[in-house]
């Protein structure tokens, strides 16, 4: 359902956005969004909700609240914003599961952040609980909500490229932060940073508390059992297509093994990671353009460090988006990935072990390669994943991964950390 772009809950502009709303059910929605805030421990009376349209798995909303307390600065009211959204129980079947693997990170994180109070990251996600303090809403139709507080002056860096709405079905919100073009090394090294001291916060954690919301998501082996079963299967007669692709991710199997195998035997520590680490992920401050926070903790869970350095890596030293068709413009870039790691070494604070450092390259290369085999196991299975634009949306996807799968094989030397 596409709504209006501003929604003024009093007065004329209220009725006047009615008017611009672009399906019949739209002041519906409305009355429907203010019944849910009632529900949750807001200050102040609703003023606008803003629809979020980035991302493709919860509806998400910007709301505005002012209260009659005057800013002691200007004399003028107060506004407060939160970010509130629709959860996709389709993809994320126990939201209580969820919001509690979200509340007992967001809540270690807080009291860490408060004992250092000149470190990296200054703030963690706020959940606003409900009336009855409940970390979501479920209304009368069994629809599922949530409430955060807004991070103010914050932006997300977009990793150098312009900033657009991922392919991916199951790609989590950026949760409406501004995002600027960015490209700056500067941003490239404090979003390492920011990734670091995350994980540097959470070494304390028992990543065996958490659920598993996401089975075998960083499970490569796995992912290359499903690839083979699919070109195998053939069900659509797509695997002709595919035979360069494919066996050039046949000719790397022994590669996939190398991070769960150091988990299993007990060299790599197993830990809480985020499973979704991309600089997009990051919030910087727009004052300093120092870290803030690390969102989007949807699948937040147990792990490997080297999956979430390489994730970050993945996009944020690409040239060219991943779904770029011409591979001219598909590059790896080395000082990218330099500046990333070195904030990333930094943030951590020397609390990494010798493995996960030797292994970080090994996480850029591997999920990278992942990556590609998903594309081509989803091109294979006729697209039933990441959404697609033309027949071969998918496959070339997979050819965008395996150029910078290759790029970094050609100066793999210089990867090492």
């Amino acid at each position: 359902m596409v709504f209006g772009e501003l929604y003024m809950v009093f007065g004329e502009s209220y009725v006047e956005a009615m008017q611009i709303g672009d399906c019949p059910g739209f002041a519906l929605e409305v009355v429907m969004m203010e019944e849910v805030l009632r529900q949750f421990k807001t200050e102040g009376e609703l003023r606008a909700i803003r629809q979020n349209k980035q991302g493709h798995i919860h509806n998400t909303f910007i709301v505005e609240f002012v209260s009659d307390k005057s800013s002691a600065n200007t004399g003028s009211l107060q506004v407060r914003r939160y970010i509130l959204q629709k959860l996709n129980t389709s993809i994320f079947e126990d939201p209580a599961k969820l919001m509690n693997n979200i509340y007992l990170v967001t809540t270690h994180l807080k009291r860490e952040i408060e004992q250092r109070p000149n470190g990296i990251l200054q703030k963690a996600l706020n959940i606003v609980k409900t009336l009855d303090d409940q970390l979501y809403f479920q209304d009368e139709a069994f629809n599922c909500w949530r409430l955060y507080d807004y991070i103010e002056d914050s932006y997300t860096p977009n990793e150098g490229k312009s900033h657009g709405i991922s392919n991916e079905r199951h790609t989590k919100e950026k949760d409406c932060y501004t995002s600027k073009e960015s490209g700056k090394l500067s941003e490239i090294y404090e979003s390492g940073r920011a990734f670091g001291n995350f994980h540097e916060l959470l070494k304390g954690f028992d990543p065996l508390k958490l659920e598993e919301l996401l089975p075998d998501f960083h499970n490569t082996p796995k992912r290359y059992r499903d690839l083979v079963q699919a070109f195998e299967q053939d069900f659509y007669n797509r695997a002709k297509d595919a035979k360069a692709e494919y066996a050039y991710l046949q000719s790397l199997q022994d590669l996939y093994p190398k991070i769960i195998e150091a988990g299993q035997s007990g060299q790599l520590p197993f830990k809480v990671v985020h499973n979704d680490a991309k600089m997009s992920n990051v919030l910087l401050s727009t004052k300093t353009g120092k870290p803030l926070s690390v969102i989007d903790l949807d699948t937040i869970g147990p792990g490997y460090t080297p999956y979430d350095f390489g994730d970050a890596i993945r996009s944020g030293a690409a040239t060219a988006k991943e779904d770029e068709a011409d591979l001219n413009k598909v590059n790896f870039n080395l000082e990218n990935y330099k500046s990333f790691a070195a904030g990333f070494l930094s943030g951590s604070n020397n609390t990494l072990s010798q493995k996960e450092i030797e292994l970080l390259p090994y996480g850029a290369l591997i999920i990278t390669l992942e990556q590609a085999m998903r594309f081509l196991t989803d091109y294979l299975q006729n697209d039933p994943y990441y959404q697609t634009s033309y027949a071969q949306h998918n496959l070339v996807r997979c050819k965008n991964q395996i150029k910078l799968a290759q790029e970094m094989q050609v100066i793999w030397p210089k990867l090492r950390i």
